[in-house]
């Protein structure tokens, strides 16, 4: 007498695994780096000194800001930077706050005021744009190992949960340079001409 035996039902299909790292801020490397051996690759960086804990990070957009007004006027913005464990590193000072009435939105065009000589060994960068009452409109991290950081790439903000806060900013990251990079400099690839400090440079182009 046989029988019959069923096949055992087959396993529920595996999910395919997420990406734990950020859209902005991941570390990528045609090997799959992991993040921990983007560390060690960095950190032997700095003991070789093929880079140092000066840089420059340079915003040369402000993308679609929303407005906003106190008192009858438009608030202007503020950006911050702090290393990967939050510290502030540096901040630029009020820019933008002059489209016309009509305007929902806002796009700052930066020079020499969208740039900030910091020093840090921190490979993760967080920027943040709020407005100068202290109001937060959004943040993104960029890492230093990113390839597409030493020149202008466009980023997404976001609040403070994730959410997508519908605007962003242009910005790159200069190694080494303590200084505004001298002429010879300027057509070297991945170096994006930066002016000398000129405090009568208007805030918006």
């Amino acid at each position: 007498m046989s029988h019959s035996h069923s096949p055992p039902p087959l396993p529920p299909p595996t999910a395919p695994p997420q990406n734990t790292l950020p859209t902005f801020g991941a570390l990528p490397s045609a090997a799959g780096q992991s993040f921990t051996s983007g560390v060690t690759q960095w950190n032997h960086m700095l003991e070789q000194g093929q880079v140092t804990s000066q840089l420059r990070l340079c915003v040369s957009q402000l993308l679609d800001l929303p407005r906003h007004y106190a008192n009858g006027h438009q608030l202007r913005y503020v950006i911050r930077v702090t290393d990967g464990e939050r510290n502030q590193l540096g901040a630029s000072r009020e820019v933008g706050g002059v489209a016309p009435q009509d305007h929902l939105q806002e796009t700052v065009v930066l020079g020499v005021e969208g740039t900030m000589q910091l020093n840090t060994p921190s490979i993760v960068l967080h920027v943040y744009v709020d407005l100068t009452d202290g109001r937060p409109i959004g943040q993104c991290q960029v890492s230093r190992l990113d390839q597409r950081s030493p020149k202008p790439h466009q980023y997404g903000l976001s609040d403070a949960q994730g959410t997508p806060a519908n605007c962003g900013v242009e910005l790159c990251i200069i190694e080494g340079h303590t200084q505004p990079p001298a002429p010879s400099e300027l057509s070297a690839p991945g170096v994006v001409p930066i002016p000398p400090p000129d405090l009568s440079a208007p805030g918006v182009v």
